[in-house]
């Protein structure tokens, strides 16, 4: 274990297109993170053959990883005028309204000091970047996990006394900086911390062939299994339970600053427990259909499925018969994002996985709705 070439290129165009000084609207929604080995390799080799970031001479490509929490996305978006907008992972605005968590209702009185905060992250990156000025265009991102009692059932964050919101990324001028460099941004009197406090795991891969980084990136599983089995984030606070995993993050040069240079890896039960859709292939001569089956059933897991419930409660939309249908637009969404390497790989047809991923899901939501489930 080691210390704690198809791709389109639309999705990589920034990395050899030069910047622009035509003013635009800065996107604030925080990325999606990759939990698929092949995706984040597919991405380095491709960075290394066409980036200008890219160290030629790396011999090695190192990560670091911070504690995945059991909790709601939320963010602190801090325009240039100090106005602060509340967000979540797929709503821009938070109201008092329109959230589920109450993360509004906690945050909005503490203004003052979250604008201090803003100011420390200035400081640290005019030191850490003489020379670069802080664009008021690209407001300050304060992302972070809002965790607590009454957000995650079964997990060791849902003991704490109180809900509190843990940063797990900063950006600034367009750019989420080195989670190191902010390690000491908190303010634990007002119920802000730094995922940091949970420790740093890290490691490094190979800058070899494709077969070598997911031959060492495998051994990091276990790692993620054991902070499945402890959460070593709620360890600091004394609370022992169940974690998800790890969130790692490449750290050469300024790679490390782009989502898609960042992996996820969650232990079995976040997983779901379920087969590995590597085995769908191995069946031979299967119909189309069968393939779809197969497939659908690897994937359309528990977890996935409760956080499409939690995504309708997001979006304030009701979670009975009626709302059937954004839940399953969103599952089939987010399969067809998550698991596009596989369905491309296995020649899935992507109309008859529609069709089992629906049948599927809307057994699942009906039961679980009807307290079967």
């Amino acid at each position: 274990m080691p210390k704690v070439e198809s791709i389109n290129d639309d999705r990589f165009k920034e990395l050899t297109t030069p910047p622009t000084d035509e003013p635009e609207r800065a996107a604030t929604l925080f990325p999606k993170i990759s939990g698929k080995h092949r995706d984040f390799i597919e991405n380095i080799v491709y960075a290394r053959k066409h980036s200008p970031d890219w160290p030629k001479n790396a011999f090695s490509i190192p990560l670091i990883g911070t504690v995945k929490l059991h909790g709601t996305h939320n963010d602190i978006v801090i325009h240039a005028d100090n106005t602060i907008q509340l967000q979540s992972r797929n709503v821009a605005v938070l109201s008092l309204e329109n959230d589920p968590y109450n993360f509004t209702k906690t945050t909005l009185p503490l203004q003052p000091e979250i604008l201090k905060l803003k100011e420390r992250i200035y400081a640290r990156f005019r030191e850490r970047n003489p020379g670069i000025e802080i664009e008021e265009r690209h407001p300050l991102i304060i992302a972070g996990e809002w965790v607590g009692p009454g957000v995650q059932k079964a997990c060791a964050l849902n003991q704490l006394e109180e809900k509190i919101l843990v940063i797990i990324s900063i950006s600034v001028n367009g750019k989420w900086q080195p989670d190191e460099e902010y390690a000491d941004v908190s303010n634990p009197d007002i119920g802000i911390y730094h995922v940091s406090r949970g420790g740093w795991y890290r490691c490094s891969i190979p800058n070899g062939t494709k077969e070598e980084m997911a031959a060492v990136l495998a051994t990091l599983q276990p790692l993620a299994d054991e902070v499945e089995r402890e959460c070593s984030f709620a360890k600091t606070f004394g609370k022992i339970g169940r974690g998800e995993g790890i969130v790692f993050k490449l750290t050469l040069g300024t790679l490390g600053q782009d989502a898609r240079f960042w992996l996820k890896i969650k232990g079995p039960l976040a997983m779901g427990g379920g087969l590995k859709v590597r085995s769908v292939k191995t069946e031979p001569g299967m119909e189309q259909v069968g393939v779809a089956k197969a497939f659908a059933e690897s994937v359309v897991r528990e977890p996935r499925l409760e956080q499409g419930l939690e995504y309708l409660r997001e979006m304030g939309v009701e979670r009975n018969r009626k709302g059937v249908g954004v839940f399953l637009k969103w599952l089939n969404g987010d399969i067809e994002i998550e698991e596009k390497g596989e369905i491309e790989q296995l020649g899935i047809d992507k109309g008859l996985l529609n069709k089992q991923v629906v049948h599927i899901g809307k057994l699942w939501y009906f039961q679980r709705i009807d307290g079967v489930v």
